[in-house]
């Protein structure tokens, strides 16, 4: 078991207040999130730390979304988060199916 959503807005929400700057920063968490919210997010120009499971290649995972766009097949359109890894790797693309929390920060 990793971190969940809460340990991590809670960590985050601790930073902040150490650091003197909690009345400029606060956590906000969305459990079960859409991908409306994701997109309403990063339309504000805030990246995103998004939790993922059970995704083929990097299974129960935190990663950051920081864009978004959506692929398409004919009819059939998935909804695509642009991401980085956390492995080093930028510009990776994931389908939001496998999206199960978010946390991002407001000021």
């Amino acid at each position: 078991h990793g971190s969940s959503a809460a340990d991590l807005s809670s960590g985050a929400d601790w930073y902040f207040a150490y650091r003197g700057i909690n009345n400029q920063y606060h956590s906000i968490r969305m459990i079960n999130p859409t991908y409306d919210g994701y997109r309403a997010i990063i339309d504000t120009n805030k990246p995103v730390m998004v939790l993922i499971n059970s995704h083929p290649s990097y299974g129960d995972h935190w990663i950051v979304g920081y864009g978004y766009y959506y692929q398409t097949y004919g009819d059939a359109a998935r909804r695509m988060l642009l991401i980085n890894d956390g492995w080093g790797n930028n510009g990776r693309e994931l389908d939001f199916n496998y999206v199960v929390n978010l946390v991002y920060f407001n000021a």
